[in-house]
């Protein structure tokens, strides 16, 4: 439908959208023009179309204090910094609602923690969660310049500081203890001691440089035998645990001597293996396969690996449970979507380009042409376009089925029509044939009898020329195209010249008005058809010359 916009079966993102006529050539609404030229940015911003709509639903849910609730009661710490960090992964640093949720969370800090599940009577301070938003405050502040939050990471780092448990050449965090009230480093949490040593990774401080050694090493003995990690040292290994011990130790290596980084190293080639076994198919949790495509990406440093894109399909196949505003916003439709965000970001190439000659279903889904709109784009389930290409999408003919419905509205067939109708001008002015068919002096059985008659020719011609159709297309178009001209001649042109034609139209009578509409209709398609067959529009379209 686009094609003759961009020029190619995927839009082209080098190209702007600036030809708004056609919209009313293809039968689309001016009105969805605006539409387009949003989704004519996100294919310049190479981003794909599920995450944007999916940032605006989000954002759309905050509330006045700048929060965001997952009940709709209790505003949600982690739900409104992964608004952030999903905003923050699309570019998006100084939209307004995100600037809002930013100093929410900033107020909401007690002694520089963060409380879960947020700033409401009886909730504690979590390591986690404030290593979390010390990440996404970490990045912001870099776009801000590096001094607008300063004094709030501060006040972040030294609560995580005072939350660290050290025995001996090992450091590590308990969720939401102090150091007194956890006892002993064994009874500490990989989740939570992973969280913060990547917040102080990530803050690179040469004061912490001893700090994130033992944390190191603490994480290190930590792992599994099956080259997993779990949350406490009795658990069996999950992916969301290894997945931030990941992230943690691959961050961590500048600022390890030789022998830690060897071991560091060989943590994680054991957690490859781990990760490289696990089908995603077999994980039941968007959490989960979400997790599973970070981790590997984090490993194999290669968006476009086979095993990145294989976990990142699984992720896409379950779409059902993240795809739509009914799913968790917290567990399900954030967590998705920061892992797409994350993946894209990686991306050194166009994303639309790479899904243009792949087969990957995720590839597919994400950046192919026609796009599969979104249920959070508003009025996705009233829009006839959007049900459309959600359709020419899902069948996996989309662009045979749009270069169908181009080549149906096609100035030839417009032309076509129109030359039948300056060449059969002359029975438009036949009086005796307008009398004909409006039978002045009749009777109401003749009068039902000649508007039968018509009716039976018309759906005479249209059986036929459906059972010679080029597509289904081009049958629905031409048809209603003669309709349109033989409607607009009647009110207009032949209203203000032929007083049959005018007493008829005004008589409240609707069977002579029917009888000329259709008939009139009639000897338009035969005559677009006739001249079609007989190339004359060419002729007469291209000057002379035949193609």
């Amino acid at each position: 439908m686009l094609s003759d916009v961009y020029g190619s079966e995927v839009p082209d993102p080098t190209v702007r959208l600036d030809k708004r006529d056609l919209l009313v050539r293809y039968g689309i609404p001016i009105e969805a023009w605006i539409d387009l030229r949003v989704l004519d940015r996100w294919f310049i911003s190479r981003i794909p179309i599920p995450l944007v709509s999916m940032l605006s639903y989000v954002l759309s849910l905050q509330r006045e204090d700048g929060s965001i609730s997952v009940d709709g009661i209790i505003p949600n710490s982690g739900a409104t910094y992964r608004a952030v960090e999903l905003a923050l992964l699309l570019g998006v640093y100084d939209d307004t609602r995100v600037i809002k949720a930013v100093d929410f969370l900033l107020k909401s800090l007690r002694d520089g923690g963060l409380p879960s599940p947020g700033p409401v009577e009886g909730a504690v301070l979590e390591v986690g969660t404030t290593a979390r938003f010390l990440h996404i405050l970490t990045r912001l502040n870099k776009e801000k310049g590096g001094s607008v939050y300063v004094r709030h990471i501060e006040g972040m780092r030294a609560f995580l500081l005072s939350r660290v448990c050290v025995e001996g050449d090992e450091a590590a965090w308990h969720t939401d203890l102090t150091p007194e009230e956890v006892g002993t480093i064994r009874s500490c949490i990989t989740g939570a001691t992973s969280l913060a040593l990547y917040s102080l990774c990530l803050l690179g401080k040469k004061e912490d440089v001893d700090l994130i050694r033992k944390v190191c090493r603490w994480l290190v003995n930590q792992q599994k035998e099956d080259g997993g990690w779990s949350d406490s040292q009795d658990g069996f290994s999950n992916v969301d645990n290894t997945f931030n011990v990941v992230r943690a130790l691959k961050h961590s290596e500048p600022f390890l001597d030789r022998h830690l980084k060897d071991q560091v190293a060989s943590a994680l080639a054991r957690s490859r293996e781990f990760l490289s076994s696990i089908n995603p198919r077999d994980l039941r949790t968007v959490s989960l396969r979400s997790m599973l495509t970070r981790s590997r990406l984090i490993l194999l440093e290669d968006p476009l690996h086979p095993e990145v894109l294989g976990a990142l399909e699984g992720l896409t196949d379950m779409k059902d449970m993240w795809y739509t505003p009914k799913a968790h916003l917290y567990n399900e439709i954030l967590i998705a979507g920061i892992c797409i965000g994350e993946w894209v970001n990686s991306l050194k190439e166009d994303p639309y380009r790479v899904a243009k000659k792949s087969k990957n279903r995720s590839l597919v889904f994400l950046f192919s042409f026609p796009a599969e709109i979104p249920p959070f784009f508003p009025g996705h389930r009233e829009g006839v376009g959007e049900r459309l290409l959600n359709f020419l999408t899902r069948t996996g003919h989309g662009q045979g089925l749009v270069e169908k419905l181009i080549e149906s509205i096609t100035l030839r067939d417009i032309g076509s029509l129109l030359i039948s109708t300056v060449l059969l001008v002359g029975v438009f002015l036949n009086e005796d044939f307008i009398k004909a068919v409006i039978l002045p002096e009749r009777t109401r059985a003749v009068d039902l009898y000649a508007t039968l008659f018509v009716l039976v020719l018309f759906s005479f011609w249209l059986v036929l020329k459906f059972r010679f159709r080029s597509n289904l297309c081009h049958f629905f178009t031409t048809t209603t195209l003669s309709v349109a001209i033989s409607f607009l001649i009647l009110w207009g042109w032949l209203r203000f010249s032929n007083d049959l034609i005018a007493e008829a139209l005004t008589s409240g009578d609707l069977m002579p008005v029917l009888r000329l509409l259709l008939t009139f209709s009639l000897i338009l398609d035969i005559g677009r058809r006739l001249i079609n067959v007989s190339e004359i529009d060419r002729i007469l379209i291209s000057g002379g010359r035949t193609r």
